[in-house]
């Protein structure tokens, strides 16, 4: 039976690779952000059902824990491709801004670490979800399963 350090590894795991595989198109560094990102995103994902619903007894799994959020919870990753775009698109305006040939060196500093949060912030969208659903992957394979929609 998985336990919390389980579920976080595992969601790490899954957060990475589904932010990796969505950013299979990006230049290599942006990749690597994008899988740091998903992994970040993965860990919290992997823990969120366990937060949001509490394991204080041995029947704690009931609507955050079903099979109907999910569901819910894997379309949404396959839908975040316009978010996961616009943080794309966000991170080039300011690559293209650092690279400018008159920019400040301080400016360029900056400018950096907003382009680098916003590859951090697309994966860490798509590892969010997928960390989420690898806890309830993990959970469904227990002799107790998760509920339809509630217990």
């Amino acid at each position: 039976m998985a336990n919390g350090k389980t579920h976080e590894v595992v969601g790490m795991a899954a957060g990475s690779g589904v932010a990796l595989f969505r950013a299979r198109n990006q230049p290599l560094a942006d990749q690597l952000v994008e899988g740091v990102g998903g992994a970040i995103g993965g860990y919290l994902g992997g823990k969120m059902p366990d937060v949001l619903e509490p394991a204080i007894h041995a029947w704690h799994r009931n609507f955050c824990h079903s099979w109907t959020v999910g569901a819910l919870v894997a379309g949404g990753v396959a839908a975040l491709g316009r978010w996961e775009k616009d943080c794309r698109e966000r991170a080039a305006d300011f690559r293209r801004r650092r690279l400018a040939a008159d920019v400040q060196p301080l400016m360029a500093f900056f400018y950096w670490l907003a382009e680098l949060f916003w590859n951090l912030a697309a994966g860490f969208l798509a590892g969010l979800g997928a960390g989420y659903v690898s806890h309830l992957v993990l959970d469904a394979s227990t002799p107790r399963g998760l509920p339809l929609l509630v217990r």
